[in-house]
């Protein structure tokens, strides 16, 4: 059972207004340049509410070369390059929104939509060697050098060492011919104990919550039949979403949770969308996603009792698009209250707020936000030059994909952006001293 507390906010408040007051770099640069202690205090652009911006243009940077965003005054870094990490995969980029990118201490960056994953310096983003990842390879979110996933195609579930790229076999689900985590969308609970599993035996199929550190299986669910798009386990380890591909009211429709013993408790939607599961800023699990409606904007909806509230939008004159390539992502697990969201409509949509950008929506119904870059994508892109934006863990940082409006016929790099605040310690010149600043804002849960 989680419980939950509050942090002091004022101290984070002050630590908001110091980062903002820093001297932004301008023009190319390399990340090493403005090495902030991104090791130490997070930094986050500044809390703002949605106006229309022209996307300004910006010319393609160079590997590991920044440049500032005229708008935002964020730093953008491509992390990527075909050259550099001997390759000619057209995509290297990360893998989904749902995925987090950033191993659990920030140390390195697994760019795992392609196979053998590069593996980047998580601060300096330098390419440091690729290694072959488990298939749909989680990190964990507790030990940096450890992915968990499974062996393609199989019943086996595996962890590997992502120092050595041993793998060790955790469990053979022996009862059923294959196991999947959610079909590549699915996740731990926050402390690496539980994980829900899709599985099949011939035509028949089924759902589980498997507990990872004492090798049992919690429950499971016989689905007769029915393969749902997704599912995943909640961060708190309570719950387990479910993502039909169908609509309506009906059961075994739209977005469906059970408690961890994977007894039905409510349906929170008679629709799906591209979403992702975190908390609010009242500490509640929530699926956070895009609305169906014409004015679409994006909801939180409570895995509790299926409350819903509109966080961004959702209004004739405050309309997001409704583009299927947007994503969600919650990632940011250890800044709770937040989602990120990345926007690729097409170029006949540029009137629609969040065009093209990648932002943070705070989850509390205020309509703040922040705002951390365009993402440059073409018309008519592939599915690989998806944006997909997701955040690392403390959601001071977004990485996304993009070709930069080069069309079909270019590769689709990794880019990350941030704010460009140096070391604190340096700013205050040894005149303040913060020995407890907390490293998120909200409500935080707690084993």
């Amino acid at each position: 059972m989680l419980r939950h507390c509050k942090f002091n906010l004022s101290a984070f408040c002050l630590l908001t207004l110091v980062s903002a007051s820093a001297p932004t770099p301008s023009g190319n640069q390399s990340p090493s340049d403005v090495n902030v202690a991104q090791s130490t205090v997070p930094s986050y652009p500044p809390d703002t509410t949605m106006t229309q911006v022209t996307v300004p243009t910006i010319a393609k940077p160079g590997y590991l070369s920044s440049v500032t965003h005229p708008t935002f005054k964020t730093r953008v870094t491509r992390i990527a390059d075909q050259s550099t990490f001997g390759m000619s995969d057209k995509y290297i980029r990360h893998a989904y929104s749902k995925n987090q990118p950033w191993n659990s201490d920030g140390s390195l960056i697994m760019l795992d939509y392609i196979y053998p994953a590069p593996i980047l310096d998580g601060k300096t983003y330098k390419f440091v060697r690729r290694i072959r990842q488990p298939s749909q390879a989680i990190w964990s979110n507790k030990d940096p050098n450890k992915t968990y996933g499974t062996y393609a195609n199989t019943n086996k579930f595996v962890s590997c060492n992502m120092a050595t790229n041993a793998y060790t076999t955790l469990h053979t689900f022996t009862e059923y011919d294959s196991i999947s985590i959610g079909e590549g969308e699915g996740n731990l609970s926050k402390n690496d104990r539980y994980i829900a599993l899709q599985a099949k035996k011939g035509s028949n199929t089924y759902m589980l919550v498997y507990d990872i550190p004492n090798d049992i299986v919690v429950s499971t669910r016989n689905l007769a039949g029915l393969w749902p798009n997704s599912i995943s386990m909640s961060q708190s380890g309570n719950y387990v979403v479910v993502d039909w591909d169908g609509v309506g009211t009906q059961r075994n429709t739209g977005l469906e949770v059970f408690d961890s013993n994977l007894n039905f408790r409510r349906q929170i939607s008679t629709y799906t969308n591209h979403g992702d599961i975190g908390y609010d800023t009242s500490g509640n699990e929530v699926y956070v996603m895009r609305s169906n409606d014409w004015n679409a904007g994006i909801v939180s909806i409570r895995l509790d009792n299926g409350v819903q509230k509109s966080v961004l939008g959702g209004t004739d004159a405050y309309r997001l698009g409704s583009n299927w390539s947007n994503h969600i992502s919650c990632r940011n697990i250890r800044r709770p209250g937040w989602c990120y969201y990345s926007d690729a409509e097409p170029s006949s949509e540029s009137a629609s707020m969040a065009f093209q950008e990648v932002i943070a929506i705070k989850l509390d119904g205020s309509q703040t936000v922040e705002r951390f870059a365009h993402q440059y994508s073409s018309d008519n892109m592939s599915y690989g030059a998806y944006p997909m934006a997701v955040p690392n863990r403390d959601g001071s940082k977004v990485l996304w994909a993009s070709e930069w409006k080069g069309g079909s016929n270019v590769p689709v790099y990794s880019y990350v952006a941030e704010m460009p605040v140096k070391n604190l310690a340096l700013l205050n010149r040894g005149t303040q001293r913060y020995s407890r600043l907390p490293t998120q804002s909200g409500t935080v849960p707690i084993n």
